[in-house]
């Protein structure tokens, strides 16, 4: 597993990284960032919407490669459609988390691409490894506390343990039920 995971709350129009030590998160950054023009879950090319999903980080794009005025000084380029995109029919290319110069809006609206401020991105280099840092995009992340993460961990566990031994019993009803 990567050392660090990016997440996207469209919602909020924000980008946190966080770094993982053993079993626990700690919060590294919260960036403001702009995402698609439209919203709602990119399905096809040019919808100008955001894709909802875990994406893995392909290859870094600097100048010359891209132009400045479209997107900044850096790119990292995503595996979007990933392998659950394609079986969905979804369609499309070039979801990249990218930066724009400081004279353009931060909530222009992107086609589809993550975009924070050309500082930022020469930052958030050093959280991502190529082909092992995730990024998490989502409409709206909802946060638990530790506490509250625990009890629907144990909650969680006891559900498959109960649905395993119904099944390992061959309890049909019981084993039904849990459908």
């Amino acid at each position: 597993f990567a050392k660090y995971v990016l997440l996207v709350d469209k919602s909020k129009r924000k980008l946190f990284v966080f770094e993982r030590d053993n079993e626990s998160l700690k919060l590294k950054e919260e960036l403001p960032t702009d995402i698609g023009k439209k919203s709602g879950n990119k399905t096809k090319r040019d919808d100008h919407r955001t894709p909802e999903g875990i994406y893995f980080f392909e290859q870094i794009l600097t100048q010359p490669e891209i132009p400045f005025e479209t997107y900044g000084s850096q790119a990292f380029t995503t595996n979007y459609p990933n392998i659950f995109d394609k079986l969905n029919g979804k369609t499309g290319s070039g979801i990249w988390l990218h930066s724009i110069p400081d004279s353009v809006p931060l909530t222009r609206g992107s086609r589809g691409c993550v975009v924070v401020r050309n500082k930022e991105i020469k930052n958030l280099g050093k959280y991502i490894e190529l082909k092992q840092t995730p990024i998490i995009i989502y409409d709206e992340l909802n946060f638990v506390t530790k506490k509250e993460h625990d009890i629907q961990r144990e909650q969680m566990s006891q559900y498959i343990e109960e649905w395993r031994q119904a099944w390992e019993s061959s309890n049909f009803e019981k084993y039904q039920n849990f459908y």
